[in-house]
């Protein structure tokens, strides 16, 4: 999956250029890192925000994106390209003395960037401003407009699931 490099002059975007950078990159140097210091079993999560119109912009720099550069830039982006497919891959990396390299749960939820905020961002399952501005695939609501509940049911991803299935083989 690429991420990105960006060019800017002023405020005016001039383009994007894939990078090696991954989630799973991320996930797993997170993972060997956090064990090399705790020297016990760790599990990190990690997310990205992938555009693929905008070569994965911004993918897992999407919480420092959005912290330096605002969600004004993203609704930006989706004003001046038309909503934008996007999706949210999320990765639980957990890594132990047993394994010779960490192991990877992933989850994937499509959606589009739209170019408005809406709904409630004080909501507590809401985690970022992106919340506001993205429609989950299949629905015509952000994930903000979800109440807890909805969102709880409808957008629930398989990854702590099969992380749990895991475990419990792997401690045997």
């Amino acid at each position: 999956m690429p991420v990105w490099h960006s060019s800017v002059r002023g405020d005016a975007l001039i383009g994007y250029s894939p990078s090696p950078v991954t989630i799973a990159k991320v996930a797993e140097h997170k993972a060997r890192v956090a064990y090399s210091v705790l020297c016990k079993p760790v599990l990190c999560d990690d997310s990205a925000l992938v555009i693929p119109k905008l070569n994965g912009y911004p993918g897992p720099h999407a919480k420092r994106e959005l912290e330096r550069k605002g969600i004004g830039h993203f609704l930006g982006l989706a004003r001046e390209h038309g909503p934008l497919p996007c999706y949210f891959e999320m990765t639980l990396s957990y890594f132990d003395e047993k394994l010779p390299k960490p192991k990877f749960f992933t989850s994937t939820v499509h959606g589009t960037l739209i170019p408005e905020l809406r709904g409630d961002l004080k909501q507590s399952h809401v985690k970022s401003d992106y919340f506001g501005c993205i429609i989950p695939s299949g629905h015509k609501q952000t994930l903000a407009e979800f109440s807890k509940e909805d969102y709880a049911k409808q957008m629930a991803t398989k990854r702590w699931d099969e992380f749990k299935t895991f475990y419990h083989s792997h401690k045997g």
